[in-house]
Order: structure tokens, then C-alpha cells, then sequence
């Protein structure tokens, strides 16, 4: 059997050039689906969202690190190479033993935060989020800055909501982590 030689894969994403206008791309199904730049209100929203996970992942020494924006392979059945981009992301140092930091990481964050889903930045809405959980990511957030809400996904398909005056809870994914909503949106 021949292999298509214009297969893609999510290793080799970083070799893709990227257009202006883009920020980069992600791989659903084999195609490359293009993400676009953030507004400034998502930037800032990514930014306070991610601070205030590695401020308590660090003054906590918890056995994980942060990231923006890398690129994970979620190796879903359906789609092997499905490779994803959550905004905000914790993954425990365990699970990047021997992983190259220079390459796109093969394997499930413990948390994905996804900002804004319907805002165009991202392609795929709640699409994003099924392929979080059929992955077994441990914690999904989604929030929502319109109605400034989040919801809150976990492996077995449950979901919260969780309102503008409720905090969002690290459980024992980040424990001890509490970021209320109104301070999140201000």
C-alpha cells in the first residue's frame, strides 16, 4: 500500500510556513485548520489566566508546568494526529520526561482552557472540547467572556456551569487553585 505523500502530520506543523494574518495552524482530520490572531480582550484574558495558574503552580511547587498556546496530539482514535492548541495549558512534569521541548507534544494535558469559543479565533466551538475529553484530558475550562461564565468538562462527559459570581476550582488536577470570575473579567 502506497503512502499518500501529502499526508500530513502534526510533527510536522512547525516546518509550515504561516501566512501573515495567522497565527499559526492546528490538524483536524489531516487538514490543516487555521487559527487566527486573538483579540485584545482574549490576549488579556490568556495572559491573567495564565498568570495566575503558574503564580500558584510555582508558590505552590506543584509537579507541573504552563503553557500558551502549544500544540498538543490528542491521538484520538478517530484521528491520530488530531493537534490541538488550548489556550492555556498545565501538564505535569512526568508526562514531558523525555519529550523534546523543540517539537509538538505528543500526549494529554492535565488541564485545557479554551477562551471564548464562538469568537473566531479557533475554529471547531464545542468540537475543541469533545476531543478534550474523549482524549481523557483531566480538567476542561471553557470561558465564556460574553456572559462571563465558564463551564467546567470532565473524561466521564460531566459538565458545570459556573457563574459570574462562583470560582473556578483546580480541583485535584491544580489543587488548592481558586480563581474567582469577577476578578478574572474585572
Amino acid at each position: 500500500m502506497a503512502t499518500d505523500p501529502h499526508t500530513i502530520t502534526a510533527d510536522d506543523l512547525l516546518d509550515v510556513p504561516v501566512p501573515d494574518g495567522l497565527s499559526g495552524y492546528e490538524l483536524v482530520d489531516g487538514r490543516l485548520v487555521p487559527v487566527m490572531p486573538p483579540s485584545l480582550r482574549h490576549a488579556e484574558l490568556v495572559a491573567l489566566m495564565t498568570g495566575a495558574l503558574l503564580n500558584h503552580v510555582r508558590s505552590h511547587k506543584l509537579p507541573g508546568k504552563v503553557f500558551t498556546d502549544a500544540g498538543f496530539v490528542l491521538a484520538l482514535s478517530r484521528d491520530p494526529e488530531r493537534m490541538r492548541q488550548p489556550d492555556v495549558i498545565y501538564v505535569e512534569k512526568r508526562k514531558l520526561a523525555g519529550h523534546d521541548p523543540e517539537r509538538i507534544f505528543r500526549g494529554i494535558p492535565d488541564l485545557a482552557v479554551e477562551i471564548d469559543l464562538t469568537g473566531g479565533k479557533k475554529p471547531g466551538g464545542q468540537q475543541r472540547i469533545v476531543d478534550y475529553v474523549e482524549a481523557g484530558v483531566r480538567l476542561v475550562w471553557a470561558i465564556d467572556p460574553h456572559s462571563r461564565t465558564a463551564m467546567v468538562y470532565h473524561p466521564d462527559g460531566s459538565a458545570r456551569l459556573v457563574r459570574p459570581d462562583e470560582a473556578l476550582d483546580g480541583e485535584d488536577v491544580v489543587p488548592g487553585l481558586r480563581l474567582e470570575l469577577r476578578e478574572l473579567f474585572g
